[in-house]
Formats: C-alpha cells, sequence, structure tokens
C-alpha cells in the first residue's frame, strides 16, 4: 500500500483531502495492484518560497520499473500542477519502501 505526504505553503488553496483521493486514483489506475493509498496532507505555515512537495512511498515490485515511475510521477504532477498559482515550485518524489516495512490493520 502506498504513503503519500502532501506538504504546501499553507497560503495556497489546496482542497487537500480531494487531491489526496485524486492521487490514490491516479496511482491506482496507473498500478491496479497498489491496493490503497495511505495520505497525509500538512499545510506548512513557515516556508521559504511558495511550494509544493508530494512524496511517494511504495513497495518494491518487478514491475516498478524507471520507465513506470517516470510515468506515474509525470501523471502525479500534471494533476497537482492544475490550478497553482506562478510562481509555485512543484516538487515530486517517488521512492521504495524498506523491504522491512510492515503495515497492518488494527
Amino acid at each position: 500500500m502506498p504513503q503519500a505526504e502532501l506538504y504546501y505553503s499553507q497560503d495556497l488553496a489546496l482542497d487537500a483531502p480531494a487531491l489526496l483521493r485524486d492521487i490514490e486514483a491516479i496511482i491506482h489506475t496507473h498500478d491496479p495492484s497498489s491496493g490503497a493509498c495511505k495520505g497525509r496532507a500538512f499545510a506548512v505555515a513557515d516556508t521559504h518560497h511558495r511550494h509544493v512537495l508530494l512524496q511517494i512511498a511504495l513497495l518494491e515490485k518487478a514491475h516498478r520499473t524507471p520507465a513506470f515511475l517516470q510515468a506515474l510521477q509525470d501523471k502525479l504532477a500534471h494533476r497537482i500542477a492544475q490550478g497553482l498559482p506562478s510562481p509555485t515550485a512543484l516538487g515530486v518524489e517517488l521512492r521504495f519502501l524498506s523491504p522491512h516495512y510492515l503495515t497492518i490493520e488494527v
């Protein structure tokens, strides 16, 4: 199950819950085996330059090749960039979780 963390300058008018739902839908459309995406959003009050940073952590699997990751990154960046005022820096980072990562339902 992917993990998404969205950090953004507090002065941006983002609908973070809707954006997290869109991020999950993009991931699932690109990789139907991904499962639910655990998303968290953080409006950051103190920033230097207006920015949005999305960090996605995925389990490493054979089909998640560099080309796969680049295509997913492009789709996510395109969606997040919609409606952002200029100038706003946008960063999208995809990484793999540790092989020792564990998640359970309690």
